[in-house]
């Protein structure tokens, strides 16, 4: 589907917003079984990989990215299942960077004692869950550059939360 990149808002949330109605119609067309609703559909997720281009395109263009390949699989099942798995990336991706964001937005230069160490539990829970995610990764197609982009979310939220430690002093 034709869409005017240029109005899209540079923010996390409007290009997350593309993506998520961009694997919905990817949904559609593997469901279809055509093959031109395929490719159409893989055209506009590389379209959405070289527009993207906020501070927080690399986890969605790697979305999209893996999004493209599910694409290729064999079989609808696989494709559906995967595209079903690229959209909770996306949701988690979301429900991330806006834990993240929204705890960042509340310190402010009275930062209070109570909310900071909240936002480290906040965080130090994410770095759980996400090595939990990482730790539980079946060995398979994608799997260690799956592992690899985990480990570095893990290491970006673990920066983010020891400078919070070290504003709370």
């Amino acid at each position: 589907m034709p869409r005017n990149w240029d109005d899209i808002a540079n923010t996390y949330e409007a290009w997350a917003d593309v993506l998520d109605l961009i694997l919905d119609e990817a949904r559609t067309a593997v469901s279809s079984g055509d093959a031109t609703r395929k490719v159409a559909a893989q055209q506009e997720l590389r379209e959405f990989r070289n527009r993207s281009g906020n501070a927080f395109a690399k986890p969605l263009d790697d979305i999209a990215q893996n999004a493209i390949l599910d694409i290729w699989k064999a079989t609808v099942t696989d494709a559906l299942q995967g595209l079903a798995q690229r959209g909770l990336e996306l949701q988690n991706n979301m429900r991330q960077i806006s834990a993240i964001t929204g705890g960042l937005a509340s310190i402010s230069a009275s930062i209070r004692l109570d909310r900071a160490k909240a936002a480290i539990d906040s965080l130090t829970s994410a770095v759980t869950s996400i090595s939990d995610l990482k730790n539980g990764i079946a060995d398979g197609a994608g799997a260690d550059d799956l592992r690899t982009k985990l480990a570095k979310a893990i290491a970006d939220v673990q920066t983010i939360r020891n400078l919070i430690e070290g504003v709370r002093g």
